[in-house]
């Protein structure tokens, strides 16, 4: 799930998810495909995990939810989405 998220693949990751893949699994750094998508700048990835049950305030292991490493990777209108501009949003960022 974090190599979908890391290149943005959505198709990939929604074959995972129907197969019953979770979402909110982390790597090594306590960060789960959402912090991954984050920092990669993966919108339409951050909105199918989003969807799909993601923790939206989930912590890695430096401290950071999904907002803050997106707003630190400089991915300013992704971190604003992530920090509750999803819910009015949810439909029309791409």
């Amino acid at each position: 799930m974090h190599v979908a998220a890391r290149k943005g693949n959505v198709e990939a990751a929604s074959v995972l998810i129907n197969a019953g893949a979770k979402v909110n699994v982390y790597d090594e750094h306590g960060s789960s495909p959402l912090h991954t998508a984050a920092f990669f700048n993966r919108k339409q990835m951050a909105q199918l995990l989003i969807r799909s049950g993601a923790y939206l305030q989930k912590k890695d292991h430096s401290g950071q939810t999904p907002a803050e490493m997106a707003a630190v990777a400089g991915h300013v209108e992704l971190a604003k989405y992530l920090e509750g501009d999803w819910r009015s949003m949810a439909g029309g960022m791409n």
